[in-house]
């Protein structure tokens, strides 16, 4: 079994148009073949998926993207995220669900 495992991904304000359209070959480039030559591809998103505006205080950014942007990671061929990282409760409860 090929397992891949990647760093931080969020989408960003430059990039989150291109997640929710699906454009994986202009976000993932030379990495996409990589992708979708592994079984498993597991990557630790760096933000909450959601449509919260109720972000906690905090000192630092709060991170989150469109839910859209899963399906953009599917078809890239991610089959696993993590969710271990300084941001997973950037909008509470809510914005983890």
């Amino acid at each position: 079994m090929k397992m891949l495992f990647c760093a931080d991904t969020c989408p960003t304000e430059i990039s989150e148009q291109a997640f929710i359209k699906g454009d994986v070959e202009q976000l993932f480039s030379d990495v996409l073949s990589l992708f979708q030559s592994a079984d498993r591809v597991a990557v630790n998103l760096e933000c909450a998926l959601t449509k919260s505006n109720n972000a906690i205080k905090k000192f630092g950014p709060n991170l989150k993207a469109s839910p859209e942007c899963a399906n953009s990671l599917k078809k890239a061929g991610v089959t696993d995220i993590m969710l271990a990282n300084n941001h997973v409760f950037d909008y509470g409860v809510e914005g983890l669900v």
